[in-house]
């Protein structure tokens, strides 16, 4: 007799290849639905229709009452304050995902080997069962639609009855040869583990970067709200900051209010903080006054630091001063602001040629630069800084406590005193 022909492994590919389509569109539908889930617009002609803003409050098909509500989410409980699980739509992406990866690479088994079909059997049914689930809640506890979770749900119907139907209930009639292997079908349920594993992490990295933003946004919306920055102000203990009497003060002796500024010459913030110290003394030349501070970020002078994240800080402090020993305050103000101007500079510093730029005698420059007298005021001030508990640079001292939050300039007139004077009425007023 003549033997029967083995048929060869991958039975029924034309359901194989419709399950495989199946999951296809529901993984982009879930990944679509996860995006709106997440705040994302409807986009696309078709997609809008499906799922674009709800029009009035009577509109039955309202992709996004429902992709807002806490039955969005896995293990979302009523009253829960900002506690919610898992999107719906990231379990619906990683399920067809792991279901699309079996019938892609193993598809429908044969007889001999039907039990490995059932692990996807089990899921499926738990997916559908997972669908109608949602579908109840859609009817009867919101009573809104998702057109675009019904396709899904709908799909995921089909996937049933492909998988109902990939089971071998009956025995073939020809030989067949056994499929899937034990090493394919374990390797498949391995990646597709993998990949749901993926999807997962992926949401959760979008959730906590989603997260941090909202943590990042509501941060800067109080340390920008000028009530804020004057209460952290004014929480602030009062330390003891006496002026020497050769200090370089600018702004008049009579000014109601002293500014004294720590900054490092190689600093770009503290470049800023001048800036702005220059602009709040033009605006209010009878207000304030300010006095610097050295605080470089230079191990080679400052013991502070244990390394040098600034390496030039130091040489540039004593350029500052040995312009105060050769050509007083003026001189000292001048090379200050030079430095800053050229601080991108700073490594190839040719203090002397610059010294000469600015009128002063190059040679007493140069003896200055040395004298210990600029090295022992710099060393004060960094002294002060440590007793004060400075790390890094600009910190800055009003009336003696600390103002953290200086570039809010909303926040200055308040510090000033302005908006108290303001709403302080005039003697003969109303």
């Amino acid at each position: 007799m003549r033997r029967a022909r083995r048929r060869t492994a991958g039975t029924k590919p034309w359901l194989r290849w419709s399950a495989v389509l199946l999951c296809l569109l529901g993984w982009l539908l879930s990944v679509y639905l996860l995006q709106l889930t997440g705040g994302a617009q409807a986009q696309g002609r078709w997609l809008q229709a499906l799922c674009g803003p709800a029009e009035g409050e009577e509109r039955t098909f309202d992709c996004e009452s429902v992709l807002h509500s806490r039955y969005a989410y896995l293990g979302g409980q009523a009253g829960a304050e900002g506690r919610r699980g898992l999107p719906w739509g990231a379990v619906g992406a990683a399920y067809f995902a792991f279901v699309g990866l079996w019938y892609l690479f193993v598809g429908p088994p044969t007889r001999s080997r039907a039990w490995w079909h059932l692990p996807i059997m089990l899921l499926v049914l738990v997916g559908a069962a997972g669908s109608v689930e949602l579908v109840h809640v859609m009817a009867f506890e919101l009573r809104r639609w998702c057109p675009a979770c019904l396709i899904v749900h709908a799909l995921n119907a089909l996937l049933v009855v492909l998988t109902l139907a990939a089971f071998p209930w009956r025995r073939p009639r020809a030989l067949q040869r056994p499929h899937p292997t034990t090493g394919l079908a374990l390797a498949t349920l391995l990646a597709g583990f993998l990949l749901a594993q993926v999807h997962f992490l992926f949401v959760h990295a979008r959730t906590a970067i989603a997260g941090y933003r909202l943590l990042e946004r509501n941060y800067l919306k109080i340390v920008e709200d000028p009530d804020f920055v004057r209460w952290d102000y004014e929480r602030q203990p009062t330390v003891s900051l006496p002026l020497r009497d050769d200090d370089v003060i600018l702004g008049p002796p009579t000014a109601a209010h002293t500014v004294v500024a720590f900054v490092d010459f190689q600093c770009p913030a503290c470049r800023l903080v001048c800036e702005r110290l220059a602009e709040l003394r033009a605006a209010h030349p009878d207000r304030l006054r300010v006095v610097f501070r050295h605080f470089p970020l230079d191990a080679a002078c400052n013991p502070t630091q244990q390394r040098s994240p600034h390496p030039e800080a130091c040489a540039a402090a004593r350029a500052v001063e040995a312009a105060r020993l050769v050509g007083g305050p003026q001189a000292f103000e001048a090379m200050r602001q030079l430095l800053y101007e050229r601080q991108d500079v700073l490594a190839g510093a040719r203090y002397q040629q610059w010294a000469a730029e600015l009128g002063l005698d190059p040679g007493a420059f140069a003896a200055a630069l040395d004298a210990p007298e600029a090295r022992q005021r710099i060393a004060a001030d960094i002294a002060l800084g440590e007793q004060l508990g400075l790390k890094a640079v600009p910190v800055l001292f009003l009336d003696g406590r600390r103002l953290d939050h200086w570039r809010n300039r909303a926040a200055w007139p308040a510090l000033l005193g302005l908006e108290d004077e303001a709403a302080t009425p005039k003697a003969g007023g109303p």
